[in-house]
Formats: structure tokens, C-alpha cells, sequence
């Protein structure tokens, strides 16, 4: 059928169809009329059968052969009726007609028939051969009176219902079944005849209008389609049917239409794509499996210096000349070749001259409708502008490094400067208690001295316990301003770009307070710590930890005296305190340091930490002591941050992580 017309299928499709279904049909048909001649039949032998039994009651039980034969020669004049006998209640053949017949019968005698049970009202039927021809053998059981026979359908008045009965014997009758077959058989031929030509009539029918209605109009499309193929987008198919079919004629004309408006497109298009190429700066090489080239633009005539055409036929390998970048461009047409596509591949063609182009060469693969590669594109593009470029940018991004170092290096140094200028405006801020605290131990050295030139010039003796106590505490005041000025050398020594060693927090905070301890008390501040002594060390320096607390607690002073001016006016009793704390937080070292000076107004908030802001009268302050302090910390991987109760005062905290 693969090669058949439309047509031919469509017809075998409905011939076929129309067979299968007119089979099914005529088969149940002739099973339907079948099964119906066949029950009237048997129905029809029964009821002889049913009364020849019941008519043979008497003769039965007197042994009255005449009788029964007299019964059995009138049931034999009735159609298809061949033979007949009755049996006793032993299986004994009392009478037969015609006379020959019992030989023949016995074997309808079934195992445990006889004798009849006094209840066994059933009719058996079976079919089989008497003297070579099919027939139907029927037997009915013989009741005395009162019996009842079971039949489909009553015969008989049921007058002896309820009266007692006893099966006495069986009527047996035989009815040939060759005219039933004959029927039949008669019948079956009529129907196929009948479906045959049902069926011969019904597909000429449906031929015809297949015909007319859909294989000539089919016939049409086709030829208009090879009229189209040819490049006729003129031709129009002429239909008025409303149909299908007038449906395909207007989708055909469409669509002769737009193939009509689409191949324009695509000329204009074609001739578009032409002028893109030929227009595109970059160098462009189509080449075919073989790597023969098929087509240029004119960007390669106008940077190789090659005619129109001239390359055409050439092997690709023409343009790249011995360069030694020529196994890697090999390597990547030939992967192109199998479907892949690269991109920016630097390497070097040479034009007719011989001279020599530095080139990024991208290539991918060419596919014709079906998806097959038939080839590949190469485009080449001129870099020798794009590598100058690049290596004046390399010189300038060296110097640019060389000038970065530098300046990277004078802002260390002015950083640190800048640090050193905190740390003695620091000390020059903290003079006078630090001449306060060396001033001390110097009085007590003097009292001490005087005392003994007191004694040795009106002549006393001094005893040698005496005098080494005096010695004691003059030497103990000398270590006191010892261990001042060091820690002020220390203090005020230049520090190393970053140091860090382990630190206990609490060691750099005490430090900063005995700097300042001594000012603090001039300036009535009272100090309340709550250190926390076991801390587990950080890694920091000691010297710059000290001067982030020196800046934090001075500012604290520096804003407690200031609000003490303002609430003095006010008669108010206003006690200064500074609350310092340690402890241990979220893998932290911890420091607070609180103040009650107010608080830090909102409007300078988000500028505390940047360099050179000051809310302090010009020459009281550089505005670099927070922004240092901020620096230090993130240095040691710290965080310093502040917390304003209005009115009430300011909480630095700084936290510093703790070495595991």
C-alpha cells in the first residue's frame, strides 16, 4: 500500500472496513437465525415426544403393543419424523416403529437412566446419526396419571398436581434433521449473496464520491503544487465549495501568496546578507570540509592584498604561511569540523606581501537545512592596533604599581607621623599631671634629704638603721620616677608599622590611667573599674592599645568638664565618674569606658571617627585621636564603636578577638 495513490488506499481502507463490518454483521445474523430454527425444532419434538408419553400410559401398563404401535404410526405421519419406541421401566423396548428401530437405539440409553427415578420429570435431547443421516433424538418420561411433564411452556392441564405419581417408562422419538440443514445452509447462501453484493454496491458508491469529492480535487492541489515548485507563485487553484476541500483551495492560494512574499524576502534578504559580509571589517573565510576556501569578503583584498576571487580555491593553510602558531589553528579547524566552535584564538596570517598580522581568529561549523556540517566560517580580526595597545598599557600599569608603592609607603610614613603627633599632643595635653606625678616622689626625696643635712649640722648621729631607711624610701621615690619617665619614652617612642604580640587587655588600661590618674583626680573625676582579671590574652601592641584608651578617657574628661560648666550656673550637684570595664564576650576581650558628660549630640554622631573632626575649641584638639584609635583597632581585627544615653553620657566599647 506504501506505493498506491490516495485514492486506492481510501478505497481498500472503506472496502475493508465495510467487509469487516458486514461479516460481523452477517455472522451474528446467520448465529441469530441459526440458533432460532434450531430451538423451533426441537420445541416442535418435544411436544411430539411430550404427547406421544403421555398418550402411552395405558397401553404401557397393560403391555398392549397394538396400542402403542397404533400411536407411533399416526406420530410418524408428521413432517421429519422417522422413527419411535417405548421403553418399560427395566429399558425394555415394549414397541418400536418401525420394528428395526430398537437395535439402533440403544445406544441413546444413558448410564443411570433406567428405571426412571418417581421424580424425574427431565426431557432429554441429543443429537446424532440414524442410518447415516443426522437426527434428533428427544425421550420423555411415562407417568401413571397425576405426573407432570416440565416443559418450557404447559401443554397439558396440571389437573393431578397434587396426586401421586410413578414413572412407568420413557417415549423415545427421532426426527431427521437433514431438511433443518438443508434450510440452513439455504439461508447462509442468501446472506452472503446478499452481503456481497451490499457490499459491491456500497463501495462503488463510496468510490465515486471519493472521487468526485476528494481525489480530483486532490488531483488539482498536486499538479498546482508541482506549478508552484516550478517558481509559478501566480497560479491559483479555483474552488466555490464551502467545504474542506474549498478550505484547502483558499490555504493553497495563501499560501502561494506568501511563498510568493516570503522568496521575495529572502532575495532581499540573500542580497542584505551579501552586503553585510562584504561590509564587515573583520576578515571573513568560508571554507568547505577540505578546508578549501569558498568565499571571502572584501575586508581580506583590502589587509592581505589579495584580488577579487583570487583565494578562491585555495587551501586555508595559503594565508597562514610557516607560522609556528599553524598546529594549533589545524588542531581547532579540524575540532570545528566536528561541531565545536572557538573564539579569540591569537595567532598569525601573512598577507600576499609576506607580512606579517597579528589576528584573533574565531571559527565555528557550517550547516546546510538538514543540520549536516558542509564546512566552516573563519573571521580573523586585525589586532595589531589592540596588541600595541595592550603593551603601552602594561608599561604604564608597572609604573603605575612603582607609583602606588611609593605613595603607599609616604602614607605609612605620614601615618605614622601623624600617630607620633597624637601621642605628644597627648603628652603635652597630660604635662601637668605627669609633672604632678614626678613631683611627688621628689618632694618626698627632699623632705628625706633635708631631714639628714638637719641632723648632721647640729651634730647628731644618725644610726645606720635610720639612715638605710631614709636611703629606702629616697631610693624607692628615684625607682618611682624611673618607671615615669620610661613609660613616658616608651609612650612617646616611634612605633612599628604593625607588631603583635599576646597582650592582657587590662595591662595597656591600667597604664593609661596612671598617665592620667594623677589629672583625673586634679579634674575631681572618681574612677570605678571592674576589671575582669583572668581575660584570656589578644594578639595586639601594648603601646598603641594604650594611647586608643588615652584618647577615649581624655575625651571622656574633656566632655564631663564641659557639662560641668553649663550645670554649675544651675546649682546642680554634679558628680563626675568614669566607669571602666573588662570582660569576655563572644570570643572577645572586652573594654568599656563610660562617661557622664551628656552625651555626644546626633548631629556629630556618624563624624566621630573621621580624621581631623573636633568639636573642641581651635587649639585644644587635632580631631586625629579617634580616627587613629578606629585605625589601631581594625588593625588587630577589632571593632570600637559608642552607645549615646541622651543627656546622660557616652559608652565606648572595644573589642578585641581572643587567641583561641
Amino acid at each position: 500500500m506504501v506505493n498506491l495513490k490516495l485514492s486506492a488506499k481510501l478505497n481498500i481502507v472503506v472496502w475493508f472496513t465495510i467487509a469487516a463490518m458486514g461479516m460481523t454483521f452477517g455472522l451474528f445474523l446467520i448465529r441469530h437465525n441459526e440458533s432460532r430454527v434450531k430451538y423451533l425444532f426441537e420445541k416442535q419434538g418435544t411436544t411430539l415426544t411430550v404427547n406421544l408419553a403421555y398418550n402411552s400410559e395405558f397401553g404401557l401398563l397393560s403391555r398392549n403393543k397394538e396400542d402403542l404401535v397404533k400411536l407411533m404410526t399416526g406420530l410418524l405421519h408428521e413432517d421429519d419424523v422417522v422413527a419411535a419406541l417405548i421403553l418399560d421401566q427395566a429399558g425394555k423396548v415394549v414397541a418400536a416403529l418401525p420394528a428395526d428401530a430398537k437395535e439402533d437405539f440403544i445406544f441413546f440409553q444413558p448410564k443411570n437412566s433406567f428405571p426412571p427415578k418417581e421424580t424425574d420429570s427431565r426431557i432429554r435431547t441429543k443429537e446424532n446419526h440414524y442410518q447415516g443421516k443426522p437426527c434428533l433424538f428427544i425421550t420423555a418420561p411415562v407417568f401413571t396419571t397425576g405426573g407432570k411433564i416440565s416443559m418450557e411452556e404447559d401443554i397439558f392441564p396440571q389437573d393431578g398436581e397434587n396426586l401421586p405419581r410413578e414413572a412407568i417408562g420413557r417415549a423415545v422419538v427421532c426426527l431427521t434433521m437433514t431438511p433443518l440443514m438443508n434450510e440452513l445452509s439455504n439461508n447462509r447462501n442468501l446472506v452472503v449473496i446478499f452481503f456481497v453484493f451490499f457490499l459491491l454496491l456500497l463501495s462503488g458508491i463510496i468510490v465515486l464520491t471519493a472521487r468526485v469529492l476528494i481525489t480530483t480535487p486532490l488531483n488539482k492541489v498536486l499538479a498546482g503544487a508541482e506549478i508552484i515548485g516550478r517558481g509559478n507563485f501566480d497560479f491559483h487553484l479555483k474552488s466555490k465549495k464551502k467545504d474542506e476541500i474549498g478550505a484547502l483551495a483558499s490555504g493553497f492560494n495563501k499560501m502561494a501568496v506568501n511563498l510568493k512574499r516570503y522568496t521575495k524576502d529572502l532575495t532581499v534578504e540573500k542580497k542584505f546578507s551579501a552586503r553585510v559580509i562584504e561590509s564587515q571589517t573583520d576578515m571573513i573565510f568560508v571554507v568547505d570540509k577540505q578546508g578549501i576556501i569558498t568565499r571571502t569578503n572584501k575586508a581580506v583584498i583590502d589587509i592581505l592584498g589579495y584580488f577579487a576571487d583570487e583565494l578562491k580555491g585555495e587551501h586555508l593553510g595559503i594565508v597562514f604561511g610557516d607560522n609556528k602558531d599553524d598546529n594549533d589553528v589545524k588542531k581547532t579547524s579540524a575540532k570545528t569540523l566536528q561541531g565545536k566552535n572557538f573564539r579569540g584564538v591569537e595567532t598569525t596570517i601573512f598577507s600576499k606581501k609576506k607580512e606579517s598580522i597579528k589576528v584573533s581568529f574565531s571559527t565555528g561549523p557550517l550547516k546546510n537545512e538538514t543540520g549536516m556540517i558542509i564546512g566552516a566560517i573563519g573571521v580573523a580580526r586585525d589586532i595589531r592596533e589592540k596588541v600595541k595597545l595592550e603593551k603601552q598599557i602594561l608599561e604604564y600599569t608597572e609604573n603605575l604599581e612603582k607609583m602606588v608603592e611609593e605613595r603607599t609607603r609616604e602614607l605609612k610614613e605620614k601615618e605614622g607621623q601623624l600617630v607620633q603627633s597624637s601621642k605628644l599632643a597627648s603628652l603635652g595635653e597630660m604635662a601637668t599631671g605627669i609633672a604632678h606625678e614626678i613631683n611627688q616622689p621628689l618632694n618626698v626625696i627632699k623632705i628625706t634629704t633635708t631631714g639628714m643635712l638637719h641632723f648632721l649640722k647640729k651634730g647628731k648621729n644618725i644610726s645606720s638603721e635610720m639612715l638605710q631607711e631614709e636611703l629606702a624610701i629616697t631610693d624607692s621615690q628615684i625607682e618611682r620616677i624611673r618607671k615615669i619617665i620610661n613609660h613616658m619614652r616608651t609612650f612617646s617612642r616611634k612605633s612599628k608599622e604593625i607588631e603583635t604580640e599576646e597582650v592582657d587587655i587590662n595591662i595597656p588600661l591600667q597604664d593609661s590611667l596612671n598617665f592620667v590618674g594623677e589629672q583625673l583626680r586634679l579634674h575631681q573625676i572618681k574612677i570605678k573599674f571592674e576589671l575582669d582579671e583572668s581575660l584570656p590574652k589578644v594578639m595586639a601592641d601594648a603601646n598603641k592599645l594604650e594611647q586608643v584608651f588615652l584618647n577615649i578617657i581624655t575625651n571622656a574628661r574633656d566632655a564631663m568638664d564641659e557639662r560641668e560648666t553649663k550645670v554649675v550656673g544651675d546649682k546642680t550637684n554634679y558628680e563626675k565618674l568614669l566607669n571602666i570595664r573588662s570582660f569576655a564576650e563572644n570570643g572577645q576581650a572586652v573594654v568599656t569606658i563610660s562617661d557622664i558628660g551628656g552625651g555626644i549630640p546626633d548631629s556629630v554622631k556618624e563624624k566621630i571617627f573621621e580624621p581631623f573632626f573636633t568639636t573642641k575649641e581651635v587649639g585644644k584638639g587635632t580631631g586625629l585621636g579617634m580616627s587613629i584609635s578606629y585605625g589601631i583597632i581594625k588593625d588587630f581585627k577589632g571593632s570600637i564603636s559608642f552607645e549615646v544615653e541622651k543627656n546622660v553620657g557616652t559608652t565606648f566599647r572595644v573589642g578585641l578577638p581572643v587567641e583561641a
